[in-house]
């Protein structure tokens, strides 16, 4: 994944985002289960670390003293602000790795998480490899381990170059994917929600669902990420021809209104998205 300039990562103590408020009551959910006594948390993209400067108010000391915490992102700068949350949360452990999302199971090798997040960095990342890191984060996966994805159908502020996925898309690409698994009977079922300026997604995933050994799961890797590409595909091709035919009326019939003016304005930004996106996708 390679930055997009626009984007930043945030880290507001005093205020709890809803889909950092989710991750946080699945955590603790399955700590409620006191036979467990050490528990692995893998944070993909974990910027200045906003959700871990949740858990000081919200997860119990005894809890956090459980929790090995490794978190991941591209940016040094953000993830020495989130070693520092880490190291005054007194967990069991806890560090920071560094590199390129799409490569982090390289990074991580022969690990396993009992818990996965993935929060407000999916349409940062290469159409192109989306299938690759979202079948990796599942591999992750301890036998009960959980993985939880949430992003933003629409960015606000836009950021340029950015792929903001609907629910609808990934809920087809999901099924595209436990279709190649021969798993249809237990497909995560994708959210969506509305906010005060934004709309977002989210789906959970519990590994023991998935009735394969870790060396049977990763023998199905290359016709997982086959058909997540190619359903990808059709998505942006017809997000192309959509996009297209929208700029062409309004090239024909002018901007009459503000809103109009504003729709162009989304129309050019969904219109780089996708032609960058397809450029990744030959």
């Amino acid at each position: 994944m390679n930055a997009i300039a626009d984007s930043d990562a945030v880290l507001q103590i005093e205020k709890i985002f809803s889909q950092h408020h989710a991750a946080i009551q699945l955590l603790l959910s399955r700590m409620a289960d006191k036979r467990i006594q050490s528990f692995a948390w893998l944070d993909l993209a974990c910027g200045k670390g906003q959700i871990i400067g949740q858990l000081a108010e919200n997860v119990p000391p005894e809890v956090r003293a459980k929790i090995t915490y490794v978190g991941f992102d591209l940016s040094i700068n953000h993830g020495r602000i989130a070693q520092k949350l880490a190291a005054d949360l007194k967990f069991s452990g806890h560090r920071i790795e560094y590199g390129e999302i799409g490569k982090f199971s390289k990074i991580l090798e022969d690990q396993n998480f009992d818990f996965v997040t993935l929060i407000n960095t999916v349409h940062e990342i290469a159409v192109s490899r989306f299938p690759q890191l979202l079948f990796d984060a599942i591999a992750s996966l301890s036998s009960r381990g959980i993985l939880f994805v949430y992003d933003m159908e629409k960015l606000s502020p836009q950021e340029l170059g950015a792929f903001p996925w609907r629910s609808h898309e990934i809920q087809e690409i999901i099924d595209a994917c436990f279709g190649a698994l021969n798993r249809s009977d237990c497909v995560p079922l994708v959210s969506s929600w509305i906010h005060s300026r934004t709309r977002g997604w989210s789906f959970s995933l519990e590994r023991e669902y998935l009735d394969y050994n870790a060396a049977e799961f990763v023998s199905l890797r290359e016709q997982a990420i086959s058909a997540m590409s190619a359903k990808i595909r059709e998505i942006v091709v017809k997000r192309q021809g959509i996009c297209e035919a929208a700029l062409q009326a309004l090239s024909e019939n002018g901007m009459g209104t503000d809103e109009e003016a504003r729709e162009r304005d989304n129309l050019l930004y969904e219109h780089w998205a996708v032609a960058y996106a397809l450029r990744g996708l030959k």
